[in-house]
């Protein structure tokens, strides 16, 4: 039968009644807020929508105003000279032509450019907006064969002809906005570009209405008007028509070629690309809109789909970009008369429902003191027998996982639960200590499994480090034993963390040595970088640790360690009554002997063939010596690891390169070369006693040439 306590059961009959009801208002209560909240986000993207077409609207029908103007006056012959009696215009009628372009962009400021091309000539007139001044230029024949450029300021001024050595040869009839007009045979809108205007005045996007037109009487074309404004005055307007809080507007354009461009963006910047030709000439143009540098554009376009483009009121989508959710639309311009437009709104969810999320907060925080309250109320009773119970509870599954850390207790009125928790706070101090004496990993995984520690092992490939400290005798003999046992405790204990956080099991402390593998309990795929790692850490951490030692008077540490990777004996290892977790092999015994040829070669660390073989593109190492242990048979390669490959300056690594040459070419029984070598490595490296050993084989060699069997193996009987 399933059983319950009690303050479970008589908390759970009366929250359940009280949570219910708290609940259910709630749910109303955010159920309303978030369609009231919804229903006024729209009713901000509605009114801010139809501000923006309003305004875009304005501008598109300044265009479209002035241009139809524009042809009728010429249609009529009202802007020839007066005296003029002809269907045609000519370049005589330019200085009528520029007046009245004058007077048109002085009413109307969002205008930034007027002109006109004749077809016969290629002659031209336009006024241009510079900033707050108008500026009239003419492109005229001279005698039918050259052009003559004139200036001026307004229509009644003089014009000034203009020297212009580098004149190109424009051809207005070359240009797009002539060819558009011409291809459609009627006014048309020109995709948006980047302005480039007169002497590369201009660097902001724009956009053109084009119209022909054409002789009343014969048909024939008699010119081709543009009216231009600049699509900077759209973006200042969009910076200011803010969509909630935070909200923003833009405008796209989908272009002749079927691509799309956001053409106008609170901030312009955004808008243009600049790039480079091999002539070293500079194009600005405008940015797709699927590349623009704003993340929020980009997920409203990728997140609706054409077919919900409509023109009475688009839908509104939700979208996230990151973790920030928004709403947005897109709005077409549906005038046939108008560009293929799309208005673009971007409202942050946050804007509308960070209030209804408050009241919400509110609500819950409300409900949940209420909730709180009834509880205490409820459980004043039992709290007193449940609550210490279940920390009890809880600190014995802390005991079965192996997590120790203390725990401050209250007292509890009732003599046993207290007597309880007094057991359990011995209890974990006890395994604490004997925590110190085993590897806290395999313990955990003994618990994990819920099995008991059993005498076994088995046979893995690891690889096993021992350090060990130099003249530690010495240094002993000269120390109080207080003050030594402290002194070893802070090494053995920086060294040791070292190994712990490199995912490395500490064996065993022997006397100043420490013995530690990688790959047990848990396999470790990388135990021998991790090692090899945990070796030059030290290191560094130990040339830290001299300083501080000097500092306080206190004698410094000089330590060896050797680490080789091979198969051992991994397991509980000892008596049922007393085992330890440690590992056996002739393995074990090569990696202690690499650590004492560290007195021979007067070196830090060495590591085996088998260490090398797997960290060899990952370090860089010195290839010392071909050599065979006191006590074993067989010769293994010795190498001298140097650092970290990224942490390894190249005349470092020249210099590793240059003594495993000469290495090898001792062993190829090139001992003049090989001598040659050593030397040179001994000029650079002064007192490298490695080098001074191999100087002296050589010359060993020269003298008293070995036998043909030679292998070129130092068997060290000595055990050092």
């Amino acid at each position: 039968m399933k059983r319950v306590t009690f303050r479970f059961t008589l908390t759970t009959a009366f929250l359940g009644v009280l949570f219910t009801a708290v609940s259910t208002l709630a749910f109303v209560s955010f159920h309303f807020s978030r369609k009231n909240a919804e229903a006024l986000s729209n009713q901000i993207l509605d009114q801010t929508t139809e501000r923006i077409r309003l305004h875009t609207q304005s501008l598109l029908d300044t265009a479209l105003e002035q241009s139809t103007t524009l042809t009728k006056l010429l249609e009529t012959g009202f802007l020839r000279q007066p005296a003029a009696q002809r269907e045609t215009i000519m370049a005589e009628d330019f200085r009528y032509l520029g007046g009245y372009f004058y007077n048109a962009m002085s009413v109307h400021d969002s205008l930034a450019y007027i002109s006109l091309a004749l077809p016969d000539t290629g002659e031209y007139i336009f006024v241009e907006r510079r900033e707050e001044n108008l500026k009239i230029r003419e492109y005229r024949l001279v005698d039918g064969i050259g052009i003559q450029i004139f200036d001026y300021d307004n229509f009644s001024s003089d014009r000034t002809p203009i020297n212009t050595p580098e004149y190109n040869g424009y051809d207005p009839r070359a240009r797009p906005f002539y060819q558009t007009a011409i291809a459609a045979g009627e006014m048309t809108w020109t995709n948006a570009y980047v302005f480039i205007g007169t002497d590369d005045a201009s660097s902001t996007p724009g956009i053109t209405l084009t119209t022909p037109v054409f002789s009343p009487e014969s048909n024939e074309l008699i010119a081709v008007t543009t009216t231009d404004f600049e699509l900077q005055g759209l973006c200042d307007f969009l910076a200011q028509a803010q969509v909630g809080t935070s909200g923003f507007a833009f405008i796209m354009e989908t272009q002749m070629d079927g691509t799309q461009r956001i053409i106008a963006h609170p901030d312009c910047g955004l808008l243009i690309e600049t790039a480079s030709a091999e002539d070293g000439s500079i194009t600005r143009n405008l940015i797709p809109a699927d590349q623009i540098q704003d993340d929020i554009i980009v997920s409203l376009i990728n997140s609706i789909s054409s077919d919900r483009l409509i023109a009475q009121r688009p839908d509104t989508i939700e979208f996230s970009v990151g973790s920030d959710i928004y709403w947005g639309r897109l709005f077409q311009l549906q005038d046939g008369q108008n560009p293929a437009w799309t208005i673009g709104l971007v409202l942050p969810r946050s804007d509308v429902m960070s209030e209804v999320e408050n009241n919400n907060r509110i609500n819950l925080i409300l409900g949940s003191i209420s909730v709180i309250i009834a509880a205490i109320l409820v459980a004043l009773v039992s709290k007193s027998i449940a609550s210490p119970l279940q920390s009890l509870a809880s600190a014995t599954e802390d005991i079965g996982k192996f997590e120790l850390q203390p725990k401050k207790w209250k007292r509890s009125i009732i003599v046993e639960i207290d007597r309880l928790t007094e057991a359990v706070e011995e209890a974990k101090l006890s395994l604490r200590s004997f925590q110190k004496y085993v590897p806290a990993d395999l313990v955990r995984d003994l618990m994990r499994r819920g099995v008991e520690a059993k005498l076994g092992g088995r046979t893995a490939t690891l690889t096993i480090y021992f350090s060990d400290i130099a003249d530690f005798t010495s240094i002993a003999e000269q120390m109080p034993p207080t003050e030594l046992v402290d002194h070893i405790g802070h090494y053995l204990g920086e060294m040791s963390n070292q190994v712990i956080k490199n995912k490395g099991t500490v064996d065993k402390y022997i006397g100043d040595a420490i013995m530690a593998f990688w790959g047990a309990p848990e396999d470790n795929p990388e135990h021998c970088i991790k090692a090899c790692q945990t070796a030059l850490t030290n290191q560094a951490i130990l040339d830290q640790l001299r300083e501080q030692w000097q500092q306080s008077q206190l004698p410094a540490f000089h330590d060896r360690i050797g680490i080789h990777t091979g198969e051992v004996i991994v397991g509980n290892i000892g008596s049922p009554q007393r085992m330890d977790y440690t590992i056996l092999g002739d393995n074990v015994n090569l990696a202690q002997r690499l650590e004492n040829l560290n007195k021979y070669y007067n070196t830090h660390i060495l590591i085996s063939q088998t260490t090398f073989n797997e960290v060899r593109d990952k370090v860089i190492t010195r290839h010392l010596d071909f050599i065979a242990v006191k006590g074993r048979r067989d010769a293994i390669h010795i190498y001298e690891l140097i650092g970290l490959k990224e942490n390894v300056s190249s005349e470092q690594a020249k210099l590793a390169d240059l003594y495993s040459d000469a290495l090898c070419d001792y062993h190829q029984r090139r001992w003049e070369i090989a001598l040659t070598k050593f030397k040179h490595y001994l000029e650079l490296c002064p007192n490298d006693k490695p080098a001074q050993i191999l100087i002296e084989r050589c010359q060993q060699c020269q003298d008293h040439p070995p036998d043909a069997d030679w292998t070129g193996i130092y068997r060290a009987d000595m055990k050092f």
